[in-house]
């Protein structure tokens, strides 16, 4: 664990707060880098998912805010094109 992350996660007083805080920095900083876009798309739906079973308020606007936001330059148009979308879904990615 990085300095950075311990210090966001110093004021949780459970372990489940802690785990929830480090799950939820994970998510926000999860990126594609090499995976295969399906492969990325999996594990930021299961990210999001644990996180609602542990009782944390991820919307469907959320997990397409961060997984559009973990995608790489090459994928820029793709991005603005999506983000142009008001009433976007994750079936639409």
């Amino acid at each position: 664990m990085t300095e950075g992350v311990a210090t966001q996660l110093l004021h949780s007083e459970t372990s489940k707060e802690l785990w929830e805080g480090a799950q939820i920095l994970n998510f926000h900083s999860f990126r594609k880098g090499s995976m295969k876009m399906e492969e990325y798309l999996i594990k930021m739906k299961s990210l999001a998912d644990s996180l609602k079973l542990a009782g944390s308020l991820i919307s469907n606007t959320d997990l397409i805010t961060q997984t559009l936001a973990g995608l790489d330059f090459d994928y820029n148009a793709i991005v603005v094109q999506l983000s142009d979308k008001n009433d976007l879904t994750w079936i639409d990615m």
